[in-house]
Order: structure tokens, then C-alpha cells, then sequence
């Protein structure tokens, strides 16, 4: 099952942007996304080698489809869903 791991932290303006533009089309956005906080969850940042935030990770059964680092407006979020 595909998910989105959207990895941000909580003194992150664009992390912010981001999840504003989230949720603007979230009903658009055809896979669960999961939240995970650099600074509480580093084990997951190290796990999958985040570096910058915002940065959101499709991820199939675990293993990563695509990834993006930074803020995108609505219409770079659509393109970056359709894997």
C-alpha cells in the first residue's frame, strides 16, 4: 500500500506552506499522508536520509517511489502524487 511520508518540523515556515497546500487538496491526493516530526522522530529522518525540510517520500510497502524536498504550490503537489 502506497503512502506519503511528509517529514517536517514544527519550526519549518515552508513545512507550514506545505500543509496549508495539503490540505487544500487533500481529497485530490489519492494516498494516506503520514506526518512525522524530524526533531521528535530522527530515527525515521536517518531511516530514510532526510536532509532538508519540508520533504515528502511516496513509499510502497516501505521502500521509496519518489521523493521531493521543499515547498511546492497545489499544482506541483498534483504532479508529484502521479506515480
Amino acid at each position: 500500500m502506497k503512502k506519503i511520508l511528509k517529514f517536517h518540523a514544527t519550526w519549518c515556515g515552508p513545512c507550514k506552506s506545505l500543509s496549508n497546500t495539503i490540505d487544500s487538496i487533500k481529497s485530490q491526493i489519492p494516498y494516506p499522508v503520514e506526518e512525522i516530526d524530524i526533531d521528535a522522530h530522527n530515527d525515521l529522518a536517518m531511516k530514510y536520509a532526510v536532509r532538508g525540510v519540508p520533504t515528502l517520500i511516496i513509499v510502497d510497502h516501505d521502500k521509496e517511489v519518489k521523493r521531493a524536498v521543499g515547498n511546492m504550490n497545489a499544482q506541483q503537489l498534483k504532479t508529484f502524487v502521479e506515480v
